[in-house]
């Protein structure tokens, strides 16, 4: 009995050491899957975090080609690449191998052609010179130099601040006339208003309507590839 007793005792001890082990174990596994949790958690946490860092990178993007884009909208209409520069000139100084002074409509202004004849047909770079009838003050307007050798190859007045200016080639045969513009006298800011395909089609001269809405273009055109045969044609353009 006595044997019996002890071996009663020392099963239950067994049986008590196992279930210790077991709970154990369990709690083991319990705190090993909350703490990958934690770390699966951190690592997903972490991952949105450097998304969130990553989204203002692609919208300053987003803005660098909106303002291409803002930059490709912002050209102007009719700008020109023919451009003049403003020259301040002496009271006494006189153009030199000139076509005729032309008075503005109110005759507060009048403009020649200096530098290329009566005409303004003989070759070399011409110089549009520009005089106040009242002051006596002279200023010219000379073309900003380009790849080409332009020259103002004919003029008129549009009113009493604008001229309008035929430009091309200042040398050559081939090329009589040029593109025609609109010039401010005062700033010589110039917008294109016919830009002609030359050498194949140039404007000789231009006519303004009365009521100075149209203009009457008389255009030079070739009709081969080696440029010895031409006619002329009349094209009309809205000025405003």
């Amino acid at each position: 009995m006595r044997w019996s007793w002890r071996f009663i005792s020392y099963k239950k001890l067994v049986s008590l050491g196992l279930s210790f082990l077991l709970i154990s174990s369990l709690l083991s596994f319990g705190g090993c899957s909350k703490k990958d949790n934690t770390i699966k958690n951190e690592t997903v946490n972490g991952t949105n975090i450097n998304k969130e860092e990553d989204k203002p990178n692609e919208t300053v993007k987003e803005e660098d080609n909106n303002n291409q884009t803002e930059e490709k909208d912002n050209v102007i209409p009719g700008k020109s690449k023919v451009q003049y520069t403003k020259q301040q000139l002496d009271k006494n100084t006189e153009p030199e191998f000139a076509t005729k002074w032309i008075d503005s409509e109110n005759k507060k202004f009048s403009a020649c052609i200096s530098g290329r004849g009566p005409d303004a047909q003989e070759e070399g770079i011409g110089k549009i010179f520009i005089k106040n009838l009242s002051s006596g003050e002279k200023w010219s307007l000379e073309l900003i130099p380009g790849e080409e050798q332009n020259s103002p190859k004919y003029i008129q007045w549009i009113d009493d601040e604008n001229l309008i200016n035929i430009v091309g080639l200042g040398y050559g045969t081939i090329v009589l006339g040029g593109s025609l513009y609109k010039t401010n006298i005062n700033t010589g800011e110039t917008t294109v208003l016919y830009e002609a395909k030359i050498p194949k089609v140039q404007v000789l001269s231009a006519k303004i309507s009365k009521d100075k809405s149209n203009l009457e273009l008389q255009l030079l055109v070739y009709d081969d590839e080696e440029f010895t045969k031409n006619h002329t044609e009349k094209k009309t353009i809205s000025l405003k």
